[in-house]
């Protein structure tokens, strides 16, 4: 029985264009641009307020920007990475396992040297960064692996 997890292939196109602009937010978020987190606002459950002195989940008027920025990034980089190619075949899924593979180990590698090596806020900045990089490495490495294979099949 062949399940498939792939989404359609014009989903790539729809992440690309999803992606761009939400790349280009989320850079003016990080160097303080006048686009800050409140330039959305609106009611939301808030589960956890620091000091974490005590559990606390209320309902606060609170800044969303930066969450929906970092959904929607996620949400196309899912799009792009996980759409079929015109012609699928094995070893393309062969390409996309390695991929996948490769970028996992890359990823465990930087953790673990971030994690030895920043602390506090930058830290957690970095987890954020991470949430999207591995996506980035797999879409990266995947679309090298697929050139190299389509420029040596057209040589030969």
């Amino acid at each position: 029985m062949k399940q498939n997890f792939l989404l359609p292939h014009r989903c790539a196109a729809i992440g690309w264009c999803i992606f761009i602009p939400m790349l280009l937010l989320g850079i003016l978020q990080v160097v303080n641009s006048p686009i800050n987190d409140d330039t959305i606002e609106f009611t939301t459950l808030v589960i956890g307020q620091i000091p974490f002195d005590h559990f606390a989940a209320e309902w606060n008027k609170t800044g969303m920007l930066n969450e929906i920025t970092l959904c929607l990034l996620l949400i196309s980089l899912y799009m792009i990475a996980f759409a079929k190619e015109k012609q699928e075949d094995e070893y393309i899924e062969h390409l996309r396992l390695s991929s996948l593979v490769w970028a996992l180990r890359i990823q465990t590698v930087l953790m673990i040297v971030c994690t030895w090596f920043s602390f506090g806020l930058t830290y957690l900045t970095l987890m954020v960064v991470f949430m999207i990089s591995m996506f980035a490495i797999f879409i990266l490495r995947f679309k090298y692996l697929l050139y190299q294979s389509r420029r040596s099949n057209h040589e030969e």
